[in-house]
């Protein structure tokens, strides 16, 4: 699935499935692959080389969101199983729920 623009979905820290690390995240811009600036398709090379376990070798959009109770930005690209995870600041990083399945995961445990 891929997020729709000015809509909110959770997101959680560190991709860390618990309510403590549960925010929302308005996503802000949706870019395709070929209309993505440079610096943020070496910087997100660079990350799928240090963590190859955790993100997708090839990723067709970089979508970018605003954490609704920092206003920290993020920019997410696709995951190994066809998730969203956040690669560019390193202290809020984590994963997008766009599916709502995390989500749902959480409220049954």
């Amino acid at each position: 699935m891929i997020p729709k623009n000015k809509t909110a979905y959770n997101y959680f820290d560190d991709g860390k499935i618990s309510k403590t690390r549960m925010s929302r995240v308005w996503i802000t811009d949706i870019k395709p692959f070929e209309k993505v600036e440079d610096f943020l398709i070496i910087k997100w090379e660079n990350e799928t080389k240090n963590h190859p376990n955790l993100f997708a070798e090839k990723t067709d959009f970089f979508i970018k969101g605003k954490i609704e109770d920092t206003n920290e930005f993020l920019i997410f690209v696709r995951t190994t199983d066809n998730g969203w995870f956040s690669f560019n600041n390193n202290m809020w990083d984590g994963r997008l729920d766009v599916s709502n399945k995390l989500t749902e995961q959480l409220n049954e445990a």
